[in-house]
């Protein structure tokens, strides 16, 4: 799976929706400078390969170049990149979306990244 290089990407028109809010009423921690960044790539897979590659042991361990743990359910944790990734999946829906929250161990306690990986027109 390779996802397509910037320089040959067509530029998806801006549409305005929503932000999806973090998950919980956890409070910005002191000093945290935070921002949304809001990005469209399009990959040279079916969404649904790129679903398998997010919650398969084996297709993850190939993207991540380690061994991942993975509990490929809402609510189930993961770690990746050797322990410097942890995170939990939000929302799964085979071949059409993936909301999952990562968290680096160096951040602030209560510091979290939300992403949300769609398939064609799903999100």
């Amino acid at each position: 799976m390779n996802s397509t290089p910037a320089s040959s990407v067509t530029q998806t028109p801006a549409i305005s929706k929503p932000g999806t809010p973090a998950p919980g009423a956890a409070s910005k921690p002191k000093g945290i400078t935070t921002t949304t960044v809001t990005e469209d790539i399009e990959f040279t897979a079916t969404a649904k390969d790129l679903f398998d590659v997010f919650v398969q042991p084996d297709k993850l361990a190939v993207w991540t170049r380690s061994k991942p743990q993975i509990d490929p359910k809402v609510g189930g944790k993961f770690v990746l990149f050797s322990g410097n990734v942890k995170g939990e999946f939000l929302v799964l829906e085979e071949g059409k979306k993936i909301e999952q929250t990562w968290r680096l161990p160096q951040w602030p306690e209560g510091t979290i990244c939300c992403t949300m990986l769609c398939g064609e027109f799903e999100c």
